[in-house]
């Protein structure tokens, strides 16, 4: 069998590409909200698509997290009914006090079983 791609994100792709610096890399914002826990990466301009109805954001590629930043930078817990994730680098004075608020909310609720 052979298979084929149509539509809109088809051609955004052949755009982002078309932008793309030699040895670059362009996202679009959605594959940008699947990994920019990984990546570090910069908005360009809002651009307009031939058949597709929307702007579309995206995102140029400007480097990976390194893996011994990682390890400092990210906090990652994952069981059965419970997800965490903390990029601690992005948390300035404000935001950091309020995930301890948020944390620390959780905790009780923990700590006082299901209702």
């Amino acid at each position: 069998m052979d298979y084929t791609v149509i539509g809109g994100e088809v051609k955004i792709a052949a755009r982002l590409e078309s932008m793309c610096d030699p040895d670059g890399i362009m996202v679009s914002p959605e594959t940008y909200a699947l990994v920019k826990d990984y990546v570090d990466a910069e908005p360009c301009e809002p651009i307009s698509v031939k058949g597709v109805h929307r702007k579309i954001s995206p995102y140029r590629l400007v480097g990976l997290e390194e893996d011994g930043d990682e390890a400092n930078r990210h906090l990652r817990a994952e069981t059965e009914g419970m997800r965490l994730f903390l990029d601690l680098g992005k948390l300035d004075e404000q935001s950091r006090l309020e995930a301890i608020q948020e944390l620390e909310n959780v905790l009780k609720r923990l700590r006082d079983g299901p209702r």
